[in-house]
């Protein structure tokens, strides 16, 4: 970051900056994780909504859920990757023009 930005923190990224498409987004969380926790992840949820885009709020549904879960969790599978699956099948070709 010092290197690039000249701080020790990266600057604010401008969500409003994201151009508004009929493009569905879906922000998957752990209650665990220490990159992002709940209360943050669904900060961007609210923020993004109200710019206008489509999200999804999915927080893995299980107690324990840290980042490193994500790639490496016994219960993957099950707990996260189905529901990936579950909304790439729901939005893949809903209309959206590449």
């Amino acid at each position: 970051n010092l290197k690039v930005y000249g701080s020790v923190r990266p600057p604010e990224f401008n969500l409003a900056a994201i151009p508004r498409t009929r493009m569905k987004m879906v922000v998957m969380h752990g209650a665990t994780d220490w990159i992002i926790d709940s209360k943050d992840a669904r900060k961007l949820v609210h923020i993004l909504q109200t710019l206008g885009h489509s999200v999804v709020d999915y927080q893995v549904p299980t107690k324990k859920w840290s980042h490193t879960d994500f790639l490496i969790g016994q219960q993957a599978g099950e707990l996260l990757y189905s529901e990936t699956l579950k909304y790439l099948d729901l939005y893949a070709w809903d209309g959206y023009v590449y």
